[in-house]
C-alpha cells in the first residue's frame, strides 16, 4: 500500500468519524420540539390528569388554550392537586361511571397505567384493557376528533402473549390498543420506552 493510498484511507476514516460524531451529537440534541398547536375553544378529556405524566399534559393543554376535563374518585383532592380543570367523579375501573364522561369533548387523552403494586385495585385487565376500551366507546359516542393513548414499547413482543406476572401488563396494553383501533374513533398510540422525572437528555445512552 502506497503512502498516498494510506493517507487517503486515514483521511476518509477521520472524516467519517467526524460525521458520525456530529450525527450522534445531533441525535442527543435534537433541538426544541415543534410548537404546540392552539387548542382554543376545544375541550379535552385527560384520563389520569393527576398522574405524573397527566399533570404535564394538562399544563401543556391549558397553556395552548384548551379547556381540560378530568375525572377522579376523589374530586376534592384532585382539585387541590390539579386546579383549573373541570372535575367529574368517575373511576376508570368502573365502566358504568364513565357513561357520558366524554360528552362535549373534542379529544381524549388516556394517560393512566395500571399499578397494582401501589393500588391492588388497579389491575391491568381493568385499566390497560377494559378501561381503555370503555373510554374509546365514550369518545366514539361523543364524536371526538382524536383519542391519544399512552401505551408502552414492547407490547408486540411475541413473548408478551404468554407472559405472567408483571410482564403480562404488556398483553393487556396490547388488548387495549386493539380495542381502541376497533372502536372507530380516530386515534394515536404512543409507545414510550420509559418515562422519567428528570430533565431531557439525562440517562440517555451516548454513542
Amino acid at each position: 500500500m502506497s503512502q498516498v493510498t494510506r493517507r487517503l484511507i486515514l483521511t476518509g476514516a477521520a472524516a467519517a468519524s467526524v460525521v458520525s460524531a456530529a450525527q450522534a451529537q445531533e441525535n442527543r440534541n435534537p433541538g426544541p420540539p415543534p410548537p404546540m398547536p392552539s387548542f382554543a375553544g376545544q375541550t379535552i378529556l385527560v384520563a389520569g390528569a393527576t398522574g405524573r405524566t397527566g399533570k404535564h399534559i394538562v399544563a401543556m393543554l391549558l397553556a395552548n388554550g384548551a379547556k381540560v376535563r378530568g375525572f377522579s374518585r376523589n374530586i376534592d383532592q384532585a382539585k387541590k392537586d390539579v386546579p383549573k380543570v373541570e372535575w367529574l367523579k368517575a373511576d376508570v375501573k368502573d365502566v358504568a361511571s364513565l357513561k357520558g364522561i366524554a360528552k362535549g369533548c373534542d379529544r381524549v387523552v388516556f394517560a393512566i397505567g395500571s399499578n397494582s403494586f401501589r393500588d391492588p385495585s388497579k389491575k391491568p385487565d381493568l385499566v390497560d384493557s377494559a378501561g381503555v376500551i370503555a373510554l374509546a366507546s365514550e369518545a366514539k359516542a361523543a364524536k371526538a376528533k382524536q383519542y391519544v393513548l399512552i401505551s408502552s414499547i414492547g407490547v408486540t413482543d411475541p413473548a408478551v402473549q404468554t407472559a405472567t406476572g408483571f410482564a403480562a401488563v404488556m398483553r393487556y396494553k396490547l388488548d387495549g390498543e386493539k380495542g381502541l383501533a376497533a372502536s372507530g374513533v380516530p386515534y394515536t398510540v404512543i409507545r414510550p420506552c420509559g418515562l422519567w422525572d428528570r430533565p431531557g437528555e439525562i440517562g440517555r445512552a451516548h454513542v
